[in-house]
């Protein structure tokens, strides 16, 4: 790759035609669901969002998934890459070994893990190839990094936004770019259409104007295993098919997906799994497991191994199938005051759900007055 520089990219892309929209309008900050609010707590400082690691990072922002777009591989949640809203201004991305840090707004970057910033060129003009693609905008050792346009060989502006090396990151906007037109615009994770954004037509009329996953638009219902290895952190049904095991997971812990609303578990699911969590999930509203799910061979009993569903308000059904959780020596089950049906097996053969728990029933009955 040549790199070109010159004293100034006055408006990057202004002698070439105007697209659907004026050169100050192309690119605007995401608007917070907060308005002017800052989206997370105040220990969330600048210093901290250029310093802290990846784990550090992830657990901040967990306490506030609604602003959050995030992508895992299993069902042990661990964040594989992710886009969260950090103020109306800043967006952060997350991949499996680097965190990006960018200011829509100032159309900067903050934060690139591995990357010493300062050496950032900026406004100059690198030749990505022999066909006469070419970046024009932020440049660091000889590739893209930082806010710029991309052009075809044609001289057709393909993307306007974040690059660091070859992949669009955090914001940005497509076009068509053989007649200059907006495609999509806004958050981009993995190099994709992630997160939230508007896409248009060839005559600049909105098309959808909303949530995005893997460049597709959002799916609220998953099933696991997914077709594409990956599902989002904003399913509200989750389905689990028959015989899925991960023989590493142990725990599951399904506070990740806050929007989560029905949970449903085939047959013969998650043998070597000792911890059950649904606690604090506000939208729950059905759980269903089937036959000989969280069980091991055999009937030794696990003192290690709980079921707990807590602080559910919204939750009307539970219903676990015969021979499920058999080895599990705890199942607490509290404040879920909506809940309406309580069902572990049935009466046409065993059960053996939880079978040396003790079970024990509370309930407060107020009197009519």
């Amino acid at each position: 790759m040549k790199l070109r520089t010159r004293t100034a990219i006055i408006c990057l892309g202004m002698t070439r035609r105007m697209t659907n929209r004026k050169r100050s309008e192309s690119i605007s900050a995401p608007s917070s669901v907060n308005g002017n609010q800052p989206l997370f707590p105040p220990s969330l400082t600048v210093d901290c969002i250029q310093h802290a690691s990846r784990d550090e990072l992830i657990k901040m922002v967990s306490t506030n998934q609604h602003l959050s777009f995030l992508l895992f591989p299993s069902c042990d949640f661990k964040v594989d890459a992710g886009i969260i809203e950090l103020d109306e201004s800043k967006l952060m991305s997350i991949g499996r070994e680097r965190v990006v840090v960018v200011d829509v707004r100032k159309k900067e970057v903050i934060r690139v893990d591995g990357a010493d910033l300062s050496g950032i060129v900026h406004d100059a003009i690198l030749d990505l190839s022999v066909d006469g693609d070419r970046w024009e905008g932020d440049v660091l050792n000889g590739e893209p990094c930082g806010w710029g346009v991309l052009f075809n060989g044609n001289d057709e502006r393909v993307y306007e936004g974040f690059r660091i090396g070859e992949v669009n990151v955090c914001y940005g906007v497509h076009y068509y770019s053989e007649i200059y037109m907006v495609e999509y615009e806004g958050e981009i994770c993995k190099g994709m259409r992630g997160g939230r954004g508007m896409q248009y037509d060839r005559t600049g009329v909105v098309v959808c104007d909303g949530e995005w996953s893997l460049d597709g638009r959002l799916e609220t219902t998953v099933t696991i295993p997914p077709k594409n290895g990956l599902f989002h952190n904003r399913v509200e049904e989750l389905v689990v098919s028959d015989g899925y095991c991960s023989e590493e997971l142990t725990l599951i812990d399904f506070r990740p997906l806050p929007f989560l609303k029905s949970l449903n578990v085939g047959d013969n699911c998650f043998k070597g799994v000792n911890s059950f969590r649904l606690v604090g999930l506000s939208a729950l509203e059905s759980v269903v497991i089937g036959e000989d799910s969280f069980t091991k061979d055999g009937f030794a009993n696990d003192p290690n191994r709980f079921f707990l569903l807590t602080d559910c308000p919204s939750l009307r059904q539970l219903r676990i199938g015969s021979g499920s959780f058999c080895h599990f020596a705890v199942c607490e089950i509290q404040r879920v005051n909506a809940l309406e049906v309580i069902q572990m097996g049935d009466t046409s053969h065993y059960c053996n759900c939880f079978y040396r728990a003790s079970l024990e029933l509370k309930s407060l009955i107020r009197a009519e007055e």
